[in-house]
């Protein structure tokens, strides 16, 4: 399968308004309060702390709830999720995502290198994904980017 042409292939521009309920959601499935401390209490005391949580400063993994464009995008290059490993994830962060703030985001192939097995003849692929994210409204600023790599065998 040639997957290299793939490289520059973007997904539909995808748009999330950011709620109080979203974050946090976010933050109660991760069990975070709003230090980001992971620490086992109560879920009263948690119910209280997740409350407070107003932007993503201590949720440093929420572009992860983005990631539609990355199953688009490989869904577009035939690749199977049954033969995809997670290989790394990476947020690189410029601007806190606030309530109020009306997010948009697009993903690329950025990224594809092939390693072919001797003995099968197979061939292994790490795909990297970007996804690049800006607050569109109320005030328009750029947020951060993702970079996801998997390794699909054929």
């Amino acid at each position: 399968m040639e997957i290299k042409k793939y490289v520059g292939e973007k997904s539909g521009l995808r748009s999330l308004d950011i709620t109080e309920k979203l974050l946090v959601d976010f933050a109660r499935s991760l069990e975070i309060n709003e230090e980001g401390s992971a620490d086992p209490k109560t879920q009263k005391a948690l119910a209280a702390e997740v409350s407070q949580i107003r932007s993503t400063r201590s949720l440093p993994t929420f572009l992860t709830y983005c990631r539609e464009g990355e199953f688009e995008v490989m869904s577009r290059m035939g690749v199977q999720l049954q033969q995809v490993l997670h290989g790394e994830q990476e947020y690189s962060w410029d601007s806190d995502i606030e309530v109020g703030d009306s997010l948009q985001y697009e993903t690329r192939v950025a990224q594809v290198m092939d390693k072919r097995s001797g003995s099968s003849g197979k061939s292994m692929h790490f795909i990297v994904l970007e996804t690049q994210f800006q607050v569109v409204k109320p005030v328009a600023k750029k947020i951060g980017s993702s970079k996801t790599t998997i390794v699909y065998r054929e």
